[in-house]
């Protein structure tokens, strides 16, 4: 028992060390952790003089291949926002943000992802709602090979948009698996414990 939790403790550690470690380098691979955090990250927004500036209150981290397609988005609230200046139509504003992680998926493709942030808020004025954006590349990651192995070591992602609509802006849905190999582990567990249920099935009809 106890030989047997050193040695998953040990692959546990292994597994964890890589992932860590993938966005240090040029060459990460499938299931690269990427933090999705700011720090006193500053920005300056603007409006109309009826709304002479926007106060930040969420953002929206995505994950987009080389080909420029987006393959993943997260979302949530900012956790601090601080105004540190203000002008006629602008004012300047201090956020600090940890919304967690996310990795680069399965078989992902060669070359540079990046994290791009949306930040936004909405606005009402009278009976209409919309929303402002500011845009930045957060992070940007350069994906290389990996064999079967690591390819399967990432989750699987779906995202979709539809909409368009310019007071309210597009709609979103993402989700992600986990990781494939946790996948096919488990497919492998629950083929094997059929296997034998059958096998034992059998068995007591031919008692």
């Amino acid at each position: 028992m106890k030989k047997s939790i050193i040695i998953i403790s040990i692959i546990l550690f292994s597994l964890f060390s890589g992932t860590a470690s993938a966005l240090n380098i040029y060459d990460a691979k499938p299931g690269a952790i990427i933090p999705l955090t700011i720090n006193g990250y500053e920005m300056t927004t603007t409006g109309l003089i009826i709304t002479p500036s926007w106060k930040p209150a969420m953002i929206k981290w995505y994950l987009v291949d080389p080909q420029g397609n987006t393959k993943y988005m997260v979302g949530s609230n900012i956790d601090t926002v601080v105004q540190v200046s203000s002008g006629f139509n602008s004012a300047t504003w201090s956020l600090t943000e940890n919304s967690g992680t996310m990795k680069i998926p399965a078989f992902a493709q060669k070359g540079k992802w990046i994290v791009k942030a949306n930040i936004y808020d909405v606005n009402k004025v009278f009976i209409f709602q919309f929303s402002n954006k500011a845009s930045f590349v957060a992070n940007e990651i350069e994906v290389g090979d990996a064999s079967i192995i690591e390819q399967i070591s990432g989750p699987l992602y779906l995202y979709t948009s539809f909409g368009g609509n310019p007071l309210t802006g597009d709609m979103e849905f993402a989700i992600g698996t986990p990781d494939v190999i946790i996948l096919l582990f488990i497919a492998i567990i629950i083929i094997v414990f059929l296997i034998n249920i059958v096998a034992l099935l059998k068995r007591r009809k031919q008692k």
